[in-house]
């Protein structure tokens, strides 16, 4: 039985959105309020999230990536989450999935597995339009309040930037609109350009940089990440690959914690805190989502639908 007579959500970002979208699928009600920023600002990273659910080979990103597979081949959040060839250009797959490319053209590799990526930014900015009216001023909390943290408590961050764009490509079989692009220079030096439909047609980024406190780059900085981007895909691609930007750059900050475990945790004062999951925050965040509702006492919607025929046995 729950001990709760009603949710109150702390925080209207990824995860919080996510949280909201399943309480309203099981007709729960909830309440939310924005972040309280201690010096004038919140970083978040959603607003420059690329979304990008990619195969790989660890047990936790299997799990959330079967998920996001499941979730698709169900046609939930169609609006917002796409799926397209996987092309890489290291010479194992990438994330310690142990499996031969498909098909090779130039320096690119073919993944048999698909990627998924989610427009989070358009998710979130529909989640707290839809519920505008459920927001409070502050923390509403009680005795019969299960109060939700829906963002983490990082011991660092990871900066990053993504700019939509229209990616050219020659040499690819049928010229695979439908395509994401992993590509690196070394070891610290990753550039991706991650499909959506609907258009811009992919949304481009490149490899986070460490802070211990969160910092904005001005725009001049950005923009020359973002040239160098250009430089370094088009060598990396051996001309395959010519990027045109359709719009400007967004800064992201991306919350960076120790917790390796994705699951919520339920303290003695009974709020529940998500944790910060780093570079997971989109691949895991189903296999979370599960969690919080069983915390909950209720069953995840996402049971609702078992396309086993669609679920890629991933090794």
């Amino acid at each position: 039985m729950q001990d709760w007579d009603s949710i109150h959500l702390e925080g209207m970002g990824w995860l919080g959105s996510l949280i909201a979208h399943e309480l309203t699928l099981r007709e729960i009600p909830f309440t939310w309020n924005e972040l309280l920023p201690a010096d004038g600002w919140i970083p978040t990273a959603w607003q420059a999230s690329s979304g990008l659910i990619y195969p790989s080979g660890d047990v936790q990103s299997i799990d959330g990536y079967r998920l996001w597979e499941r979730v698709h081949a169900c046609g939930h959040m169609l609006p917002y989450l796409s799926r397209s060839e996987f092309w890489y250009t290291t010479k194992a797959h990438p994330n310690g999935l142990r499996t031969a490319p498909v098909s090779t053209h130039g320096p690119f590799n073919q993944s048999p597995f698909p990627a998924f990526s989610v427009d989070v930014a358009k998710f979130v900015r529909f989640s707290r339009e839809l519920h505008w009216n459920s927001r409070t001023s502050t923390v509403r909390k009680g005795p019969r309040v299960q109060l939700i943290k829906a963002h983490s408590h990082p011991v660092r961050w990871a900066w990053g930037w993504t700019a939509p764009a229209i990616v050219m490509f020659a040499g690819l079989p049928s010229m695979v609109p439908a395509a994401t692009f992993y590509m690196r220079a070394n070891k610290y030096q990753l550039f991706y350009a991650v499909y959506r439909h609907g258009g811009p047609a992919h949304v481009i980024g490149s490899a986070h940089i460490g802070q211990q406190k969160p910092k904005a780059y001005t725009p001049d900085e950005v923009f020359r990440k973002v040239m160098d981007f250009q430089t370094k895909v088009e060598a990396i691609s051996e001309g395959m690959l010519k990027i045109a930007l359709t719009g400007a750059p967004v800064q992201g900050w991306r919350p960076m914690g120790n917790e390796t475990d994705p699951r919520p945790g339920v303290y003695d004062d009974g709020v529940m805190l998500m944790p910060a999951m780093g570079s997971s925050g989109v691949r895991h965040a189903l296999p979370l989502l599960q969690n919080v509702m069983a915390a909950l006492g209720c069953e995840s919607t996402l049971k609702i639908c078992e396309p086993t025929d669609f679920i890629t046995p991933l090794s």
